[in-house]
This record gives C-alpha cells, sequence and structure tokens, in this order.
C-alpha cells in the first residue's frame, strides 16, 4: 500500500521513500509513500525525478493501481527493492 502525501501536502517538492516493488519489464517501482500525483480524473500526473546516491532516474509517468502507485521510470537498472 502506498501512502498518499499528496493529499496531505500537494506542495512538497522532495521526500523520503522506500522501493516495495520493482517492475524491470515495464519499468515502475512501488513506493511505500508519495507525493507524484497519478493520472486521473482528466488531470495528468506529476512527473519528476526518483534520485538514489548521485544518479537520478526520470518519473515518466504515475498511475493507481488498486491502493499502490506505480512510478514508471526512463530505467531501473541500478534499483533494488529496500532502497531509499
Amino acid at each position: 500500500m502506498t501512502k498518499l502525501i499528496y493529499l496531505e501536502n500537494a506542495y512538497l517538492k522532495e521526500f523520503k521513500a522506500k522501493i516495495t516493488e520493482i517492475n524491470a519489464e515495464q519499468k515502475f517501482v512501488v513506493l511505500d509513500k508519495t507525493i507524484f500525483y497519478p493520472v486521473g480524473g482528466g488531470q495528468p500526473c506529476d512527473k519528476g525525478k526518483l534520485i538514489k546516491d548521485a544518479t537520478a532516474f526520470s518519473v515518466v509517468d504515475v498511475r493507481k493501481s488498486g491502493n499502490v502507485v506505480l512510478h514508471y521510470l526512463d530505467r531501473v537498472n541500478g534499483l533494488l527493492v529496500g532502497d531509499e
């Protein structure tokens, strides 16, 4: 389950989260919490980047699936479940 921080504070620009799932084939990660708003209701999704150490991963799409938020990235190589 992804905690939806954007519902509490829509103006946050940075946050810390942990990767709980990675899908290498479809290039998405699930985080334990997020400020990225998913596409829906005619609203576009937020875009930005996830940073691990000094490496940036571009968030190119965000979708909600049940009670998790899928963060589609330009690549997932170098990411592991449990990374913050």
